[in-house]
């Protein structure tokens, strides 16, 4: 096609380039145009779907907890009686505390924190669950009263 074009004279080579030039360009606004109007639907589209879509969700997704303690921590207050290693495996460190006649063991990972604490203290010590292999771990412990929590008249170690 280009040998036609070659031969043709000067006014007509102009004028087919002129025509080919005029017809590039709007194609070239054609396909800018077709773009743009399927990018803006395809935009409104997705924000009124994920839109409804995000309301649905999270009307169906529970409330919030506003609790400030997450679920895995547990806090024991007593009067401190030991803690100790189990004899046998699993060789699990524990901490027995006697509140109110009962006696609560706790299994933990090994600590420090409870190695200044002396038996009979009232303490209160925060542990997390779930972190290590089914044991706790203590996080805090607070001696209450370093005196007997019962008062001057109370019998025994524990405060009974």
């Amino acid at each position: 096609m280009w040998h036609y074009i070659v031969t043709l004279p000067w006014a007509a080579k102009t004028i087919t380039l002129l025509i080919v030039g005029v017809g590039t360009v709007w194609a070239w606004l054609k396909h800018r145009t077709i773009a743009g109007v399927s990018s803006a639907a395809t935009k409104a589209a997705e924000s009124r779907f994920f839109g409804w879509f995000g309301k649905k969700l999270y009307a169906a997704s529970p409330p919030p907890i506003t609790t400030g303690k997450p679920n895995n921590e547990r806090t024991y207050r007593g009067v401190f009686q030991s803690c100790l290693q189990y004899a046998n495996p699993p060789a699990e460190h524990f901490f027995t505390l006697e509140d109110r006649g009962s006696t609560i063991k706790v299994p933990i990972v090994r600590t420090n924190l409870l190695s200044g604490v002396q038996r009979g203290e009232f303490v209160e010590i925060d542990t997390r669950v779930g972190i290590y292999h089914g044991t706790e771990v203590v996080q805090r412990v607070r001696v209450i009263n370093s005196e007997n929590p019962r008062g001057p008249f109370a019998k025994g170690d524990a405060g009974y």
